[in-house]
């Protein structure tokens, strides 16, 4: 099959793929534009012996699935990266930074990062002493890795008051009452938004409970999951895609304290 009669055959179906089964974002740039074409390009390989279409994307996007996933992030304007150089970063760890390839992210403040990993569902490391609010991912081999740097840096070297400006964010250590507090107010600004007024939120015995006029209870993650899964609707690009007008800067505070919970936002395919 001639290339242009193939790219016309698979482009869509190829980019269709990638955004709706690996909730890939943005593909308008250099590298996932190579991506699509060497994608068609294996495929066509494929058809050319004989393999159906659909059992020859399968094939292909398996054989591809690392390079896929190494590059989603960028798709959503962050990316995942780590450097051994201990005056910005601590070495080793992984943090995340802004992919500025994408148009609406040349300029970003780095803080911006912390944005687009948390809608796209990454835990980061909040309130860990000496350690930047949002910039690291939170999993069990990163807090080693900082941990272990923390405990052997020299106590005078001041370094992770450099890695502090660097990053240009805060350490902030809160209480588990404080943090209730705000994630109550939050959901209740949340649900008013939207409408809702007949849903209480509560903290009795150390956790967010929820209640509405109908007798209907939701306790800790199930009112995430209830506002954000039931009474709003993500595209797998992870932006809204139908429910109520909300405040972006109080939806993100929202998904920033789901992140942290674990909480999964479900995606509707395009």
């Amino acid at each position: 099959m001639e290339y242009f009669e193939l790219r016309n055959k698979l482009f869509f179906p190829v980019r269709r793929k990638l955004i709706n089964d690996y909730q890939m974002g943005t593909l308008d740039f250099e590298r996932c534009e190579q991506l699509v074409n060497d994608l068609i390009l294996k495929i066509g390989q494929y058809m050319d012996t004989g393999v159906p279409q659909d059992e020859s994307m399968a094939i292909v996007f398996a054989e591809f699935q690392d390079t896929i996933q190494e590059l989603r992030p960028l798709t959503k304007g962050y990316e995942i990266t780590c450097d051994t150089n201990e005056q910005f970063h601590i070495p080793h760890a992984l943090y995340v930074c802004v992919f500025r390839d994408l148009v609406g992210t040349e300029f970003a403040d780095e803080s911006y990062a912390t944005k687009l990993a948390e809608r796209d569902g990454v835990k980061l490391i909040f309130g860990m002493p000496q350690v930047p609010d949002g910039l690291y991912l939170d999993t069990e081999q990163n807090r080693e890795i900082i941990q272990k740097y923390l405990a052997h840096k020299t106590p005078t070297t001041g370094r992770s008051d450099s890695i502090d400006e660097a990053a240009g964010r805060r350490c902030t250590i809160k209480s588990k009452e404080e943090l209730l507090i705000e994630e109550a107010n939050a959901l209740d600004s949340l649900f008013m938004s939207m409408k809702i007024e007949d849903i209480s939120i509560e903290i009795r015995d150390n956790q967010l409970v929820a209640f509405d006029s109908d007798g209907n209870k939701w306790v800790e993650n199930e009112i995430f999951d209830f506002a954000l899964n039931e009474c709003l609707t993500f595209g797998a690009d992870g932006h809204l895609i139908d429910g109520y007008c909300i405040n972006e800067e109080l939806l993100d505070q929202i998904l920033h304290y789901a992140a942290q919970r674990d909480v999964k936002i479900e995606r509707i395919p395009l």
